[in-house]
């Protein structure tokens, strides 16, 4: 009894840290190495560490957390074939899976984080699939490319949409947030905006939710390591409803009728002029027939300058497999000089609802996440 006394006393004098080394060690069943210089393991076996470190915490992060049960439960059922209670086992092992987790928080904390970011990312690149279930298509050979001014009017517009839902959230919320909030609202619905031109309603509303939830950090000097761990969250809260509104998008969009197709990409088109700082014409010789020798094409609309000199003949598409014309491809092969043709794509549609439903369904978002030089609590939501 005295022996045994003297053992629980030792037990009882070790370190919070020597005490999870010792544990970690135990769940990895390797003993834990020295090496020769300064008391530190070899490199190998630091090695070894921070790349299972990594592993776990993409693990975490990809099975929301769930991992750990799954595995907790896995062994112990292992234990109970040996005799042991299994409810007891589960709890044995489930908290020897939190210890070890807490271990690697302390002590290989870039590589948790590493891995965590792998984990979100794989989820995000996931939930492309799923919005793909209605397919986007593929743009005409023949589409005119997006220019820098087109770029900019597109970050613009998505800098407004996100200033617009921090000052939706603080009207909901009867409060003003800080310029920095507003200021990383913009510069995420800038970026997702950007990232819409990829078709994935997905991928734009992880950007803008990442984004934003750094920038926010960052402008409101409150940068820390929890910061990536908010971005995580925020990124695959953004990336969840983007998925949703892609999908939605698209399906919505590839449905329509033809001449609702047509009409709708005669829309956008007239859109994209206006984005490239042109007038569309109007009235009388709007839509011209334009000789393209041995017949003529009729264009969806003509654009000019601000002196009224003739910038584009525009033929404008919509869905996953338009093409143009013998007379079209006349044109575009040269018989007019200034043919422009635009193409949109039930995925553009998707990817600019997606980054919309993102941004409406994050200003929800948990006002427990950041503190704000307003209030001990805020974030863009």
């Amino acid at each position: 009894m005295a022996e045994r006394g003297r053992s629980q006393q030792k037990n009882a004098d070790l370190s919070v840290r020597d005490w999870m080394a010792a544990r970690n060690a135990q769940a990895r069943g390797e003993p834990r190495r020295q090496g020769a210089r300064n008391g530190r393991r070899l490199d190998g076996q630091a090695v070894l560490d921070q790349t299972l470190a990594g592993a776990r915490g993409a693990q975490d992060a990809l099975t929301l957390g769930m991992g750990d049960k799954v595995w907790a439960g896995g062994n112990a059922i292992g234990d109970a074939l040996h005799g042991k209670d299994l409810v007891r086992a589960y709890r044995d092992r489930e908290a020897a899976e939190r210890d070890r987790d807490r271990y690697d928080e302390q002590h290989f904390k870039t590589a948790r984080i590493a891995g965590q970011v792998a984990g979100t990312t794989a989820q995000v690149l996931a939930l492309g699939p799923a919005e793909g279930l209605v397919a986007g298509g593929a743009r005409m050979a023949e589409a005119a490319p997006l220019i820098g001014r087109e770029l900019a009017a597109i970050g613009g517009a998505g800098g407004a949409s996100g200033l617009s839902g921090q000052a939706l959230s603080d009207l909901e919320n009867h409060k003003f947030s800080s310029l920095g909030d507003y200021a990383g609202a913009a510069l995420g619905g800038t970026a997702g905006a950007l990232a819409a031109r990829s078709g994935l309603g997905s991928r734009s509303g992880a950007i803008d939710g990442g984004v934003t939830s750094l920038a926010q950090d960052a402008f409101n000097q409150r940068l820390s390591a929890a910061s990536i761990d908010r971005a995580r969250t925020a990124a695959l809260l953004g990336g969840t409803f983007g998925a949703i509104g892609g999908y939605a998008g698209r399906n919505w969009s590839n449905g329509l009728p033809r001449k609702v197709k047509g009409d709708l990409g005669e829309d956008l088109s007239k859109l994209r002029s206006r984005a490239r700082g042109q007038r569309v014409k109007t009235g009388d010789g709007a839509r011209k027939a334009q000789d393209v020798g041995g017949g003529y094409t009729i264009p969806d609309h003509i654009t000019t300058d601000d002196a009224g000199e003739v910038v584009n003949i525009v033929e404008a598409k919509f869905g996953r497999k338009p093409s143009l014309s013998k007379n079209q491809k006349k044109a575009y092969a040269g018989k007019i000089p200034n043919y422009r043709v635009d193409h949109f794509l039930p995925q553009d549609i998707g990817a600019t609802a997606g980054l919309g439903l993102a941004q409406f369904g994050r200003r929800d978002r948990n006002t427990d996440q950041a503190p704000s030089s307003n209030s001990p609590k805020t974030g863009r939501r």
